[in-house]
């Protein structure tokens, strides 16, 4: 049977600095930017569509679709909420078409968006959506949390050799 390779006092250090610091932001930050929140606490906002564009791949941070108008600031539909749908309802979108949104005050992300009598986003799906995502997050954020006690751990075993 093969000995146990002791984890490097670098490799140890990246582990307990990266592990902290990403749980922090997969646990905190993305429980802030997608807090659940009643839709009267929302931004109410009717702006004039302009266009979007898809995020993906290597380029973007994340997946989802940054939506422009003409007279508001750039918008985001998060990645779990985009289906085809969604899609072919901004493509078919005339500009300067005025759009009602609830969006979320803590990251611009839109929770709801509307023309006139027909549903683009829905404020209960996306919340439901959001909320699932922060759970996938909040387990790996637990698991860089996990990542910087192994760290820590070899750090101090180090110490005391």
């Amino acid at each position: 049977m093969k000995a146990k390779k002791r984890m490097s006092k670098t490799d140890a250090i990246f582990l307990l600095i990266a592990g902290f610091l990403l749980g922090n932001v997969f646990v905190f930050g993305v429980s802030y930017w997608s807090a659940p929140i009643e839709q009267k606490d929302a931004l109410q906002i009717e702006a004039n569509f302009m266009s979007y564009e898809e995020r993906f791949g290597k380029r973007h941070h994340s997946k989802g679709i940054d939506v422009f108008f003409s007279d508001y600031e750039q918008l985001s539909i998060d990645g779990p909420c985009v289906d085809n749908s969604i899609r072919e309802d901004l493509e078919s979108l005339p500009e300067n078409t005025k759009v009602q949104l609830i969006v979320h005050p803590n990251s611009n992300t839109i929770m709801d968006m509307r023309i006139e009598n027909r549903v683009i986003l829905s404020f209960p799906e996306v919340q439901r959506k959001l909320s699932l995502e922060k759970d996938g997050f909040l387990a790996l954020g637990l698991i860089c949390y996990l990542g910087a006690g192994c760290g820590l751990i070899s750090l101090l075993n180090r110490k005391r050799r």
